[in-house]
């Protein structure tokens, strides 16, 4: 009897392995199947280019109406983040503009000092040559 009830189980074990090697090759053509349909999905989109030129276009779309959501969504923090970030460049460059501006206005002023005394020494030089041409001509 004991016999029996190990041959039955033994049975039963192999009926279960069956059962599971059963499941296991239809489980592997299912997989199959949905490898074959996309590879034959992806061919198609391959083939025919005015497809994917939709297909990226509609995904840029989405792409695009999701940022302006998640924009909207979070708008005071993005507002608050840019003001830090613009605060933080302008007293980084600040010093910096503040000394080319310095830089131009000296250039200027040493411009402005230097075309004063040409002009100055010119007016005297002018001056000087005219006052002895007179003194010349009158002191006769």
């Amino acid at each position: 009897m004991a016999r029996i009830g190990l041959k039955g189980l033994s049975a039963a074990m192999r009926g279960v392995a069956a059962l599971g090697r059963g499941a296991f090759s239809v489980g592997m053509k299912v997989a199959r199947g949905a490898v074959v349909g996309l590879n034959r999905a992806f061919a198609f989109l391959a083939a025919n280019p005015i497809i994917l030129i939709i297909a990226a276009i509609t995904a840029a779309v989405i792409a695009l109406g999701i940022g302006i959501y998640q924009l909207r969504k979070h708008w005071d923090e993005v507002t608050a983040r840019i003001t830090e970030k613009w605060q933080a460049f302008m007293d980084w460059i600040s010093p910096a503009l503040e000394a080319i501006g310095q830089w131009f206005s000296d250039l200027w002023n040493s411009i402005s000092t230097r075309t004063s005394e040409a002009r100055n020494a010119v007016v005297t030089t002018i001056s000087d040559a005219r006052n002895s041409v007179r003194n010349t001509l009158v002191g006769r």
